[in-house]
This record gives structure tokens, C-alpha cells and sequence, in this order.
């Protein structure tokens, strides 16, 4: 039987990268197009503009980024703007079974190498589509969503990201989302005797936003080797973008690699040297972008 000592060292990351609005998670991924990895981006946000920007003077870099925009078209009813079809949702999901980007055709994801990189950005974006892509299946759309349309939405979003976490896919993946902060709750008697939900004061912890409602946010991160944040520290001329890998105030993260990879990298070149770290090789030189 081996010992742990032989257990190997993994050459795939699957990433979940938290960050509020602003906090540069689109950006980091620019680092990675210049130290040779190829992005597969399904475009949830319509927010790759700024990574457009920062690979403007890398051409080799810029040529390894793919994506697919995937958004459900709106239209106006009544002085509403309501969904003309959930079409994101399943844009997606074929995307990830035959990659066609209009350019390059690129197969299944589960055919894809360690120096490829699914990225979904963002997953509160994609999970608004597949709580779309439900209420479309049950015939109301351009409704309110049903109690029972998230909890049918959260299982397929569940089922995807678990699908990614398998052996069967052996690309790297980083999925980006927002943070959603929830607190533990409990039910009570009121002053009428009527039963209420109320939560417990500072049980608030940050977790990923799915788009699908609050009860998959807390266990969503067990489908990734790696949870980190993207984050803004300082202020004026001192504020800096950064990277963190170790939990920050009410936010767990996970890192696989404690003690090898460092507690916080820079933005710029940050998402680079992390999977550098991990995968226990030598830094490559970047240039920020």
C-alpha cells in the first residue's frame, strides 16, 4: 500500500473564485492566456471587454481565449421587461458537450487537457438562466418563480458543477460568482404566537451566490479543490487588487496546497502563480497585463 507521501501531486485545478462586483475576477484570468493556458469562457456576464483590454498587447495570449456569450434575450410586455426565452441555460450545457465558438470547434470538455481551462463566468448568472430555463419547462416563464422552480433549478445546477468536480473531466475549471452572505436561521413564536424565521445575530458567513435561491450557496464550494477571493485592500493610492487563499473575515476559503502557496498573490499575475504553486512548479515569468 502506498504512503500519503506518494500521493500525487494533481495537475488540474478546479476553481471557485468569489468576489464581489469590481474585484477583478474576470481580469486574473488574464495571467493565465499569458503563461499558455487556453480559456474556454461561457460568457454569462457580457463582461469579457476588460479582459479584451488586458490582452490587447499579448497576441499569442489573445488567441488562446474562446468563448461563447450565453444570455437570454429579454422583451418588453406591458412596461415589463420579461424573458423571451430561456435560452442561456442550454447554450451552456452544449456547449460543454460539442465547443463550437464559431471559429473553433473544439469537442467535448471531458476531451479536454491540463492546459485547459473551462471558466463560467459567472455562476450567478448561469443560475438565473437554469432557474429560467425551469420555469420555461413548467409553463410560466414570465412569472414568479414557484418554491418549487428553485429547488428544481438548484438540483441542476448541482448536477452540472458535480460533473465538472468528476474524474471524467480532467481540464481545469474556474468558475466566478459573487458573494452571498447568509446567516443561520431558526423558527420562533412572535408576540401573536405565530410561528416566524428569524437569524441568529452573527451567524453571517460568505458564500457563493448560485442565482437559484439561498440553500445551495453553503454547500456548493465541496465540488472544488480550490476556493479563493478576489478582493480590494487599501484605499486611495494604496488600494490594490488581490487574490486571497486563506479565509478572510466571515469568508471560508480552501486551498490544497497550505504552506506552498502563498496567503494572498497580486491580481495581475496572481491566478498564474497560484496554479503554479499547486501543481509544484516553477513560477513562469509574466509580465502584469
Amino acid at each position: 500500500m502506498p504512503g500519503l507521501g506518494d500521493y500525487p501531486t494533481s495537475t488540474i485545478t478546479k476553481l471557485l473564485f468569489l468576489g464581489d462586483s469590481g474585484t477583478g475576477k474576470t481580469g486574473a484570468l488574464a495571467s493565465l492566456a499569458i503563461a499558455g493556458y487556453n480559456l474556454r469562457i461561457l460568457d454569462y456576464d457580457v463582461g469579457l471587454e476588460v479582459l479584451k483590454n488586458l490582452l490587447v498587447n499579448h497576441k499569442e495570449a489573445l488567441a488562446r481565449v474562446s468563448y461563447i456569450t450565453c444570455t437570454d434575450p429579454m422583451q418588453q410586455v406591458a412596461g415589463k421587461m420579461i424573458p423571451k426565452v430561456a435560452a442561456g441555460w442550454i447554450k451552456g450545457v452544449n456547449a460543454m458537450d460539442n465547443w463550437n465558438d464559431g471559429i473553433n470547434k473544439l469537442g467535448n470538455i471531458q476531451t479536454w487537457g491540463t492546459k485547459d481551462i473551462l471558466v463560467i463566468d459567472s455562476l450567478n448568472f448561469m443560475g438565473k438562466s437554469c432557474l429560467r430555463f425551469i420555469q420555461q419547462i413548467n409553463g410560466r416563464l414570465a412569472g414568479t418563480p414557484y418554491q418549487s422552480d428553485y429547488g428544481d433549478a438548484q438540483r441542476l445546477l448541482e448536477n452540472m458543477v458535480a460533473m465538472l468536480y468528476s474524474d471524467s473531466v480532467q481540464c481545469n475549471v474556474i468558475v466566478n460568482t459573487h458573494v452571498r452572505e447568509l446567516g443561520k436561521t431558526q423558527q420562533v413564536l412572535d408576540n401573536q404566537q405565530r410561528v416566524v424565521t428569524i437569524e441568529e445575530e452573527g451567524s453571517r458567513k460568505g458564500f457563493a451566490e448560485t442565482g437559484t435561491g439561498r440553500a445551495l450557496s453553503p454547500t456548493i464550494g465541496r465540488y472544488f479543490n480550490a476556493v479563493l477571493l478576489a478582493d480590494i485592500t487599501g484605499s486611495g493610492q494604496s488600494t490594490r487588487r488581490v487574490i486571497r487563499t486563506v479565509p478572510h473575515e466571515n469568508i471560508g476559503l480552501k486551498n490544497p496546497a497550505p504552506g506552498i502557496a502563498k496567503p494572498e498573490y497580486p491580481q495581475a499575475t496572481g491566478l498564474a502563480e497560484y496554479f503554479a504553486a499547486v501543481r509544484g512548479e516553477k513560477a513562469p515569468p509574466l509580465r502584469a497585463a
